[in-house]
Parts: structure tokens; C-alpha cells; sequence
């Protein structure tokens, strides 16, 4: 079944990055949210995903989610995003490049007492790497 207010619940996840206002993520992310596949040795709570989230968007200050699509079924929204920012920090070991990424992501949530409970997330960081000029 299509459930609209699903939809509006994950946009406040992206939202929160194109703010940029991590205090968002308290309000749409449950105290115990998941993250799949978890962080490199920062396991998938929220207060772990945000000092993350926040390299990232130092990392990329001008960075967006741009939202292709979405799909909304039951208790789960399946997006699909375009990434677009100009690295000027380091990200996965690379130094700031100046160079502009385009990559995309695809992620599921699932919702729970209107808040994300559960997310699959995955990103092109092999695109990434490549246009941040990354030596591979």
C-alpha cells in the first residue's frame, strides 16, 4: 500500500543534509536506528552516524541530495538520489580537490512511529573517488 505520509517523514532525513541541520536527524531518526551496511568501526546508532554526516557536509559544503524518485510501500520508502558537491575537505583519505562529484545513491527506510527506524544506503563512492581524481 502507498503511504504519502511515509515519504514526507524520509524527505525530513534529506532535508536535514540540504539544510545543512543535523539537529534534524534527531527529530526523523529513532534514538536506535539502523544503518545498513554499518559504519566502518562507528557501528549505526544515530549519535555515532553524526559526527559522519557531518565530515561529509564539511567535506562538501555545497553538497545536495537531489531526489529522483521515491516509492512507498507498507512501512518502507525506497529512494533513489543524485549527490552533487564540490569536494573541499577530506573525504575517504582524499585531500580537498576542488573537483565537483555527481554520484547516486539508493537507500531504503523503514519507517516506525513515524520516524526512520531502519536504513539501507548505498552510494557510487568508486564514481566518487574517480571524479575527486582519487588515485584507486
Amino acid at each position: 500500500m502507498n503511504n504519502p505520509g511515509n515519504k514526507q517523514i524520509v524527505m525530513r532525513f534529506y532535508e536535514a543534509f540540504n539544510d545543512r541541520n543535523l539537529d534534524k536527524l534527531d527529530r526523523v531518526l529513532q534514538s536506535g536506528w539502523m544503518i545498513h551496511p554499518q559504519l566502518p568501526g562507528q557501528g549505526s546508532a544515530l549519535q555515532k552516524y553524526k559526527p559522519i554526516a557531518a565530515a561529509f557536509l564539511a567535506a562538501f559544503p555545497d553538497l545536495q541530495f537531489k531526489i529522483e524518485g521515491t516509492i512507498a510501500e507498507d512501512d518502507t520508502v525506497a529512494v533513489r538520489a543524485t549527490i552533487v558537491g564540490t569536494q573541499r575537505g577530506k573525504w575517504l583519505g582524499v585531500a580537498p580537490t576542488g573537483q565537483r562529484i555527481q554520484i547516486v545513491a539508493h537507500d531504503f527506510h523503514r519507517i516506525e512511529a513515524g520516524q526512520i527506524a531502519e536504513s539501507w544506503h548505498l552510494e557510487d563512492w568508486l564514481l566518487g573517488m574517480q571524479q575527486m581524481k582519487a588515485t584507486i
